[in-house]
């Protein structure tokens, strides 16, 4: 069968985007198709594979997969992309909420294009599920070091390491033992090592659990980075997170003590390309 998709691109997160909601897919098989489609060079190529269905409460669903096929509960920057690739194909609206693993999501459409293929950017606003799990400077060690790492869940988990030295970060090395760290088992987590600028300015870099390797961007480890430099004093609100792909993210949120309340996340939303593949091996 030829399956019709979108490439988008969030701050340098790119994506697959597939409009499920007629069940053309079986759910069974995505897992199958993200590893498939979302492998660079012999393939689409992706850092996830997004499909759109109807919801079971509201009108819309997410369903998120990492391009080794594991499903990830949400992604900041993938529920960005798919409200805009949601309004091109036929859901008319510019403020409306959605369903994820990790809750419902609301969304905010900006500017937006003439069509969906364009050399503008859209820009999206997301108001992301308050954070969990909040550990702030414990100690990790690895191999012959111990690094002061701390952790927040912004609908998927994070690890933040903040440095002054960003540049010199082998984040794919170094990630990938936080990443599989024996504290953060059997899950895992993202890693995000960041660089703090000044009070409304950070960069970062982050390796994704799914991608298992550094990507140009992370809506929900910038969220986490930006919300842990505020609580520990380095930043408030709002905060601009610059990203591997040059795309500055905005985080805003309302913080009371360690509590943190009403937390946004803006950016710019970019078509890539329109396709359609064959996916024969996918049985309906």
């Amino acid at each position: 069968m030829i399956l019709n998709f979108v490439k988008m691109s969030g701050a340098g997160n790119d994506f697959i985007m597939v409009d499920n909601r007629q069940k053309i897919i079986p759910a069974s098989r995505y897992s199958v198709l993200a590893k498939k489609l979302c492998r660079p060079r012999v393939a689409i190529g992706a850092d996830g594979l997004i499909f759109l269905e109807k919801g079971k409460k509201l009108a819309l669903r997410m369903r998120y997969f990492n391009a080794d096929g594991s499903e990830a509960a949400m992604c900041g920057n993938g529920v960005r992309c798919l409200a805009v690739f949601a309004y091109f194909s036929g859901y008319k609206k510019r403020k409306f909420a959605l369903e994820t693993k990790a809750g419902l999501i609301s969304v905010t459409l900006g500017h937006l294009p003439e069509k969906l293929l364009s050399s503008q950017a859209a820009v999206v606003r997301v108001k992301l599920p308050p954070p969990q799990s909040l550990k702030l400077d414990f100690s990790l060690k690895l191999d012959d070091e111990t690094i002061n790492a701390s952790f927040l869940n912004t609908g998927v988990p994070h690890t933040v390491i903040f440095t002054d030295n960003l540049s010199a970060v082998d984040v794919n090395n170094q990630g990938r033992k936080i990443r599989y760290h024996q504290k953060f088992g059997p899950a895992g987590t993202n890693v995000n090592f960041v660089r703090v600028i000044n009070q409304h300015n950070i960069h970062i870099r982050t390796y994704e659990r799914g991608v298992e390797a550094e990507t140009l961007a992370c809506g929900t480890g910038a969220t986490a980075a930006a919300i842990l430099s505020g609580i520990k004093g380095l930043t408030r609100p709002p905060v601009k997170v610059k990203t591997v792909s040059g795309e500055v993210l905005q985080i805003d949120y309302q913080q009371t003590g360690s509590k943190i309340a009403d937390v946004y996340l803006t950016g710019k939303v970019q078509v890539n390309f329109i396709g359609k593949t064959e996916i024969q091996e996918v049985q309906v």
